[in-house]
């Protein structure tokens, strides 16, 4: 079975684009759909990462992801999970007398 990795990501706006990689590689193609990923824009993104059976032309969706630049900012650790900071700095209250 031969197969080929394909990475397709679709930009929608005003002046939609498209375009593809092609990757021998399983390991090669996710290294692209995370470029792609981490280079998003604020327009809509859609990218996806196909496995193509050259045989039996066979494709199947790996990974898909759907979003902007704004849904990248969101990620990371929630309120009361290790790792998170709070955002605000003291701005609206401020800092309290002998705290950080």
């Amino acid at each position: 079975m031969s197969e080929i990795y394909i990475v397709n990501h679709t930009i929608s706006g005003m002046y939609p684009e498209n375009w593809s990689s092609y990757h021998r590689t399983e390991e090669e193609a996710q290294e692209a759909f995370a470029e792609c990923v981490s280079s998003a824009s604020e327009d809509p993104n859609l990218i996806a990462l196909i496995r193509l059976d050259t045989e039996t032309l066979e494709a199947v969706t790996l990974r898909d992801w759907e979003g902007t630049c704004e849904d990248l900012e969101g990620e990371g650790p929630e309120d009361g999970e290790e790792g998170f900071e709070d955002e605000d700095d003291w701005i609206v209250e401020g800092r309290p007398e002998g705290g950080e």
